[in-house]
């Protein structure tokens, strides 16, 4: 187990729950 896994896995969850928030903003008017 590494830092650098730990740091693609960090991105990895970011990108997904702001990909994630954009499909709900072309659905839903959350601002």
């Amino acid at each position: 187990y590494s830092v650098f896994r730990n740091i693609k896995i960090t991105i990895g969850l970011i990108a997904v729950a702001f990909a994630f928030k954009n499909f709900l903003g072309l659905n839903l008017p959350l601002y």
